[in-house]
């Protein structure tokens, strides 16, 4: 069995499409894992106060971190049908940057003082740096592309 882009694309669309269910999932379990002091009694030691501080957070996130999820998701599956330098990629690069921008700021804004929390608004807003200069990349194959294109 040979490893190849296409398969790399699909196990990524897979691992995507995991993150979503997951995230989906703890939103929906976390208020019944703090109400049942699973923090406190497993091997994570954290204080039921600490995780219900978070909770808002984690909350907020959600918003921009599963809009980019199903973007990337979106992104992934134009690459698997072929449609690597086109405008809807860009756009969808545009759209993933900025929600891991909006991520790092709802992060910064409710770490008080959490280093934790101000690292993982850091690596978000890096992550979203990385976004905007992959983003011109493709930007730049898609205008090289159209203008080969409309060249006779």
């Amino acid at each position: 069995m040979i490893w190849d882009s296409k398969k790399s694309v699909i196990l990524s669309i897979i691992c995507t499409r995991a993150v979503i269910v997951f995230a989906v999932a703890v939103a929906a379990i976390l208020p019944w894992l703090v109400s049942s002091g699973f923090f406190a009694d497993s091997a994570f030691r954290i204080q039921d106060a600490v995780v219900a501080k978070l909770m808002p957070i984690y909350y907020v996130a959600c918003a921009p971190v599963l809009a980019a999820l199903f973007h990337v998701n979106a992104l992934l599956t134009a690459i698997r049908a072929g449609r690597v330098f086109v405008g809807a990629n860009v756009r969808y690069l545009r759209v993933i940057s900025w929600c891991c921008f909006v991520a790092a700021a709802v992060f910064l804004v409710g770490a008080r003082g959490s280093l934790a929390l101000i690292f993982i608004a850091a690596a978000a807003a890096f992550a979203g740096l990385l976004l905007r200069v992959v983003k011109n990349v493709i930007q730049a194959g898609v205008e090289l592309k159209d203008e080969h294109d409309y060249t006779i």
